[in-house]
């Protein structure tokens, strides 16, 4: 299992090394061009898209990369990717536990995989709540909890059969048992759900 973790950070830390350098000079490139006062023309869609692509790729290094620390990610350069990446006119993420350096770097990841999870579950927008002990609560007006993504946090699901949709929540799975705990949700009404840890 450790195996599958390792060969998991190691190929997307190449992916994220191999993507990182062309899409910061594309970047760049853009900044050099004359300022466009359109808020629709092509120069502003394609910065928009460039950093988006930017803000995505940082967290999907913070969630499997960093192969050489057990001490990385940080969980403030979590906290900080999070919110940099998601769309804050859609999503709503209150961080009401303690933000510090003193977490593992597999349980931020494995924080970070359960929000991943949670921003899937509100496709019309909502509100995520991580509170002290770590539990994260989503609600919104429409939440909805894919059935592949629950037998992939069991392990209930062959990893041959796995799609990009469940392989996050397989991801979790694996976190969780090098942390020797495991991961369980509760829906508490319609549009209200609770992942934590034991």
């Amino acid at each position: 299992m450790q195996t599958d973790l390792q060969l998991m950070y190691l190929m997307c830390s190449r992916l994220c090394h191999d993507l990182a350098a062309p899409l910061s000079a594309i970047s760049i490139g853009l900044d050099m061009l004359p300022e466009s006062d359109d808020p629709d023309g092509p120069q502003k869609i394609l910065q928009f898209s460039i950093k988006s692509a930017m803000n995505k790729l940082e967290l999907l290094r913070c969630l499997s990369g960093y192969t050489n620390s057990e001490d990385r990610p940080a969980f403030t350069d979590a906290v900080r990717i999070i919110n940099k990446s998601i769309d804050l006119d859609k999503f709503q993420i209150d961080w009401l536990c303690q933000i510090e350096d003193t977490i593992p770097g597999n349980a931020v990841r494995l924080i970070v995989a359960i929000i991943l999870i949670a921003l899937d579950c509100l496709p019309r927008g909502g509100k995520i709540s991580i509170y002290p002990d770590f539990s994260i609560e989503i609600t919104g007006s429409y939440v909805k909890l894919n059935e592949e993504v629950i037998a992939s946090l069991k392990a209930e699901t062959n990893k041959d059969e796995l799609t990009s949709r469940g392989v996050i929540g397989y991801l979790a799975y694996l976190l969780a048992c090098s942390l020797n705990t495991t991961v369980s949700y509760n829906i508490i009404q319609p549009n209200h759900i609770v992942f934590k840890f034991s």
